[in-house]
């Protein structure tokens, strides 16, 4: 089963703020605006970009990994990774923030590092149309 393959921004932005320690509480007493910001502060950008990059995760054959992928794709370390490229916590720290030995958080993040940079032959391309509207300007 495909379970997690295509999360509303809405539900990636609440597992991301679980993930670093707003419980579904403080996220309802938050509201959407002040959520997005503290989502924004930790993880770098908009949920919307990272429900589209999980999308892409499990989309694209990545790495040629589709089989380990399907065992071991979870939302949390996936947040691990992206909460790691925007921080650059140490590992003490992110085993304190994320409750796991620093051995398996850093696996973990090395998997969705590996397979996000994989991405990026098929996402960054210089003739896209906002490259193309760029090259225009200059």
């Amino acid at each position: 089963p495909r379970l997690l393959a295509t999360l509303a921004h809405a539900k990636i932005m609440a597992r991301g703020l679980d993930l670093i320690g707003y419980n579904s509480d403080r996220q309802a007493r938050g509201g959407r605006e002040k959520n997005e910001h503290r989502f924004t502060r930790a993880f770098g950008s908009h949920p919307i970009v990272y429900a589209a990059l999980w999308e892409d995760l499990h989309k694209h054959d990545n790495k040629g990994a589709r089989k380990e992928r399907r065992k071991r794709m979870h939302v949390n370390h996936f947040f691990m990774a992206v909460h790691f490229l925007r921080k650059y916590p140490t590992e003490d720290d992110r085993e304190a923030q994320f409750n796991k030995c620093t051995d398996t958080v850093r696996e973990q993040v090395w998997f969705y590092v590996e397979r996000i940079r994989a991405l990026k032959s098929i996402k960054v391309s210089l003739d896209s149309p906002a490259s193309q509207a760029m090259n225009e300007c200059t």
